[in-house]
């Protein structure tokens, strides 16, 4: 082929730096609205919550930040022949990049997954559910560590990934080990998207909670969808024939995936938050438009013994003035000077 100056000037190494950028926001946001809700909405968390979502989010921004020095030191986005002719330490450096890469991606791939199945264990005592969920999570470290072993040993000596002047050095197929890396991540995914939803249909609740719920769950299963997309992405492109070339494109799908998995597993977690601002927003709007009270300004709640035994009713009077902010604010029945009860007994008993 030839090296024309067209060819040796195209760059694309824009699309990675917007991509990573859009990504890192995205995903930052979607987590301060989970630390939102876990400390603010919830009245106590467990340890998992705590150090799966943090390790998640750790790991993701180790990734971001592989793919900025990939974007400013390690040449994604040129030709590798221009590199070759223009600065060869540059592919030194952008074999390091991918080398790192490697290692962070599977532990950010790892703890969004273990995660969300700790939710299912916290969530679901369905016996089959969570032994599935146990499963899947001994799947899931078994497979994060035979990644990590397969990147520690693909190459021999294993600087040779990187150092390709190491006399006697030599590697396996690292492109099968990119291609085939993301089928048990997929395979997880669905487990992982289909544990809930025999418990979800048994639920003993209304249509539009149970839709709710799995609205939520449908959610915190989309990043399969970039799990395959990012499998089929190194199927149908070569990367070692122009790696740097190729970069934008594989390292986007590659720092996209976990952190749809981190957004996915925030998302189950939003629940506290996002029902207490609509009960908050419910509240200021009834008392706005002055409704949520009784006809006559009295309520009465009436207890039944079971068996018809006792009846005992309890009667308040709420005031309705506009005026009183205080009451209305605290969404509490205010009880105006006395509280009667009536107790009746059973049959053939004396009046208490």
């Amino acid at each position: 082929m030839s090296l024309t100056p067209d060819y040796l000037a195209q760059d694309t190494s824009r699309v990675l730096f917007n991509v990573t950028t859009a990504v890192t926001i995205l995903t930052t946001l979607v987590y301060i609205l989970f630390l939102i809700s876990r400390v603010f909405c919830v009245e106590r968390n467990n340890l998992e919550v705590w150090i799966f979502p943090v390790l998640s989010y750790i790991f993701c921004v180790g990734l971001w930040t592989l793919s900025y020095l990939l974007y400013a030191e390690g040449g994604a986005g040129r030709h590798i022949a221009y590199w070759f002719i223009a600065k060869p330490a540059v592919i030194t450096t952008y074999l390091k990049i991918q080398t790192a890469a490697e290692f962070v991606y599977v532990a950010a791939c790892l703890f969004p997954k273990l995660t969300i199945l700790a939710l299912y264990l916290r969530l679901f005592t369905n016996r089959t559910v969570r032994i599935g969920a146990w499963i899947v999570i001994g799947v899931c470290i078994a497979h994060a560590f035979a990644n990590i072993v397969a990147s520690f040993t693909i190459c021999r000596p294993f600087e040779y990934k990187w150092n390709k002047t190491i006399p006697g050095g030599r590697c396996s197929n690292p492109m099968a080990s990119y291609r085939f890396v993301s089928l048990p991540h997929i395979l997880t995914d669905i487990a992982i998207f289909l544990l809930p939803w025999s418990s979800l249909y048994h639920l003993m609740i209304s249509k539009k909670q149970k839709l709710g719920l799995c609205l939520t769950f449908l959610i915190g299963s989309l990043g399969m969808i970039t799990a395959i997309i990012r499998c089929v992405s190194f199927f149908r492109i070569d990367l070692e024939s122009d790696p740097t070339w190729y970069a934008p494109t594989l390292f986007s799908y590659t720092i996209v995936e976990p952190s749809a998995y981190l957004i996915c597993s925030s998302f189950l977690s939003l629940r506290p938050m996002l029902r207490m601002v609509y009960m908050w927003t419910r509240t200021k709007v009834d008392s706005y438009y002055g409704t949520g009270t009784s006809r006559s300004g009295q309520s009465e709640i009436t207890l039944s013994h079971l068996k018809g035994g006792h009846r005992a009713s309890i009667s308040a009077i709420k005031s309705l003035s506009r005026g009183e902010d205080d009451d209305r604010k605290s969404n509490f029945i205010r009880l105006d000077e006395t509280v009667d009860v009536d107790v009746s007994p059973p049959y053939g008993a004396g009046r208490v």
